[in-house]
C-alpha cells in the first residue's frame, strides 16, 4: 500500500516497501516488475489505490477487471488529519465497472484511545461517501511508528470501535516482518480476515505463501496493459472482499434462455436451457460476471468458458418424497441405463429426488413399488402423476 507522510504541513508521498525489505531471507532486494497477463502468477484478484493513483477511468478499471480483478480497496484516510481526495471518484469509478469496493485507513495509533479516534474518523469518512454497513473495512498497520508492545491490543480497540460505528466488515493489513516484530496477534479477527503483504522476487502460482490468512499481497509493481501507472495486487484465498461463486462443482444448472456466447466467443444461442453438470469453475472477469464455468451436458458435450451470468438454477423437482406417481408410459431406461420399458405404468412411491441432468430432465427419483422393487434412477421426463 501507499501512505502520506505529514511532515511540517506538506503531504510527501512515499512508497511502503517495508513487507519486501524485511523479508530478504525470503525475496531478493527489489520488488520485481509484473505484467497482468503473464501466465504462471498468482491471481490478481485485488487492487489497492490512494491518491498516488489519481483519478483512475472507468476504462482503466475495467480493463484490470479483464485480467481478473474482482475487487479495489480505495485509501479514505491516514491518522486523523488525512483524507484521499480522490477516494469518491475512485470508488464510484470502480463500481461502475462491475468492481467490488473496500477501503482502508493507515494508522499511526500508539495507543487504545488514539486507535478509536482514528478508528472513528475512518468511519465518518466511510459514512460521507456513503459506503454501505458491509463494505470491507481494512485497518492498514505497518508504520514503524505504531510499532509498541502494546500494538495487539490496540489493533483491537481500532477493530471493534469500526464495528461499534456499524461496519462489521473487517480485516487488518500487515507485513509479515511487522507481525513477527512486534508480536502482532490477529486473534480479535481471525487469521483469515488478516492481510499480509510479502514480496516474493519470483511469484508463480505454484508457489502461493501466506495461504493460511485471508489475502496475501504478493506484488506492489504491478501494471496493467493499457493502465497508467502501478498498481498493488493480492490473492483473496478466503473471499474477504472478491464474489464467491455461485455455483460449485456438481451442481446441476441450466444455460440461461438468453444466453448468447461464451467468454471465448463461442456461441450459446443453440445450448439455451440446456440442462447440465458443473465441472469446473475459475475467476474470470467477464461482462458483469467474476466466475466462469465448464458445464458438461448429459450428452458428453461440454461448454467449456460460460460466464456465471449465462447459468441459471434448475427448477425445483417436480415431485416430491412421499409422492404417488407413475412410470411414463414412453419412459425407455433410467439414467444408469437399466430399462424401464417392462415397468412402463407402474406406480411407485417417490422415496428420494437428487439432481442429475439427463436427457431433458435436471431430476431423478427413485420410485418404490408396492412389490418393494425400486427404480432408483429414474429421470423425470419419465415420470407423470398417477
Amino acid at each position: 500500500m501507499k501512505k502520506s507522510s505529514i511532515i511540517a504541513g506538506v503531504i510527501v508521498t512515499i512508497a511502503t516497501a517495508f513487507s519486501l525489505k524485511s523479508n530478504l531471507a525470503y525475496a531478493a532486494d527489489g520488488i520485481p516488475a509484473i505484467t497482468a497477463g503473464t501466465s504462471g502468477l498468482p491471481r490478481m484478484d485485488v487492487v489497492d489505490v490512494s491518491s498516488n493513483n489519481g483519478n483512475i477511468s472507468v476504462a482503466s478499471f475495467q480493463k484490470m477487471h479483464q485480467y481478473g480483478v474482482g475487487a479495489v480497496i480505495v485509501k479514505l484516510t491516514e491518522a486523523t488529519s488525512y483524507r484521499n481526495p480522490y477516494a469518491a471518484t475512485q470508488i464510484a469509478n470502480a463500481k461502475a465497472a462491475g468492481l467490488r469496493i473496500g477501503a482502508y485507513h493507515y494508522s499511526w495509533y500508539t495507543s487504545q484511545s488514539s486507535a478509536q479516534s482514528e478508528a472513528k474518523y475512518f468511519t465518518d469518512y466511510a459514512k460521507s461517501l456513503k459506503l454501505p454497513s458491509d463494505t470491507l473495512m481494512v485497518d492498514d498497520l505497518e508504520d514503524t511508528y505504531t510499532m509498541t508492545n502494546n500494538v495487539t491490543n490496540n489493533a483491537k480497540a481500532f477493530n471493534t470501535q469500526v464495528k461499534a460505528t456499524g461496519f462489521s466488515n473487517t480485516s487488518t493489513y500487515t507485513g509479515l516482518y511487522y507481525k513477527n516484530t512486534t508480536g502482532l496477534n490477529f486473534s480479535y479477527i481471525g487469521n483469515t480476515r488478516a492481510w499480509i503483504a510479502q514480496y516474493p522476487f519470483a511469484p508463480s502460482s505454484n508457489s502461493l505463501w501466506n495461504t493460511t490468512y485471508g489475502m496475501w499481497q504478493w506484488n506492489s509493481n504491478t501494471s496493467f496493459p493499457g493502465v497508467s501507472g502501478t498498481f498493488d495486487v493480492s490473492i483473496d484465498y478466503t473471499n474477504l472482499i472478491t464474489q464467491v461463486a455461485k455455483y460449485k462443482v456438481g451442481d446441476v444448472v441450466k444455460i440461461a434462455s438468453n444466453a448468447s456466447s461464451e467468454t471465448n466467443g463461442y456461441t450459446l444461442v443453440n445450448r439455451r436451457n440446456w440442462v447440465g453438470t458443473v465441472v469446473s469453475a475459475k475467476p474470470k472477469a467477464y461482462s458483469s460476471s467474476a466466475w466462469e464455468y465448464d458445464i458438461q451436458y448429459p450428452n458428453g458435450v461440454h461448454s467449456v468458458h460460460v460466464a456465471e451470468q449465462d447459468v441459471t438454477t434448475i427448477a425445483a423437482a417436480k415431485y416430491s418424497v412421499g409422492q404417488t406417481v407413475k412410470i411414463a408410459s414412453n419412459a425407455w431406461s433410467e439414467t444408469n441405463g437399466y430399462t424401464l420399458v417392462n415397468r412402463r405404468n407402474w406406480v411407485g412411491t417417490v422415496v428420494s429426488a437428487k439432481p442429475k441432468a439427463y436427457a431433458s430432465s435436471a431430476w431423478e427419483y427413485d420410485i418404490q413399488y408396492p412389490n418393494g422393487v425400486h427404480s432408483v434412477h429414474v429421470a423425470e421426463q419419465d415420470v407423470t402423476k398417477k
